[in-house]
C-alpha cells in the first residue's frame, strides 16, 4: 500500500471531527481521489487487530485478515514493539471478521472476561508458507515488519513465535 494512504489512516484517527482536523487539507473533502483511497482502503486492505484480553490469564488476541475470515493467536504477554523480543503466540480458532472491531465483556463460557482493542490497523502480507508468515503491521502502536513461526510447542503443537524483524 502506498505510504499516503497509511498516512491517511493515521490522519484520521487523530479526530472524530474530519473538518476540525488541522493535517487534512480542505480539499481532500472535494476530491473524489481522496474518497477512492478511503474506499479502496476500506475494502481492499487487510486488517489486523490486537484485543487485550482479561480472562482466566491476562493475553494479547493477535488476529490477521486472511480468506475471509480472522486467523487468531493468543500472545502471553505484551506484543513487541521493538526487535529482539520474542513472544509465545498460541495459535486458536478463526472468528467472524465481524470480532474485530468487539470491545466488551464476555460472561459466560470459554473466554469470560472483558476485551478491549489495544492496536488496529491494516497490513501487508510479504509471505505466507505452512510454518511461516511474514507482514508489516500499520497500526498505531505495532509498525514495521513482523514474523510469525510455527513452532509445535504445546498440546496440540499450535504454538508459534511472534516478533519484529
Amino acid at each position: 500500500m502506498p505510504q499516503f494512504a497509511h498516512y491517511l489512516i493515521k490522519v484520521l484517527d487523530i479526530s472524530d471531527n474530519l473538518l476540525l482536523n488541522p493535517l487534512i487539507p480542505p480539499f481532500f473533502f472535494f476530491d473524489f481521489g481522496y474518497i477512492f483511497i478511503l474506499l479502496f482502503i476500506y475494502f481492499f486492505m487487510p486488517i489486523f487487530v490486537i484485543q487485550e484480553h482479561h480472562a482466566t490469564t491476562n493475553h494479547w488476541d493477535f488476529r490477521l485478515e486472511m480468506n475471509e475470515v480472522l486467523k487468531s493467536w493468543a500472545i502471553t504477554k505484551i506484543p513487541p514493539r521493538k526487535k529482539g523480543i520474542k513472544r509465545l503466540a498460541i495459535q486458536t480458532p478463526d472468528h467472524d471478521l465481524s470480532y474485530a472491531s468487539f470491545e466488551g465483556k464476555i460472561n459466560e463460557g470459554y473466554g469470560k472476561g472483558s476485551v478491549k482493542i489495544w492496536d488496529n490497523g491494516t497490513y501487508d502480507l510479504e509471505s505466507e508458507e505452512k510454518n511461516k508468515i511474514v507482514f508489516a503491521l500499520h497500526g498505531k502502536k505495532l509498525n514495521g515488519k513482523y514474523i510469525l513461526i510455527k513452532t509445535g510447542y504445546g498440546r496440540n503443537k499450535n504454538g508459534w513465535l511472534f516478533f519484529k524483524v
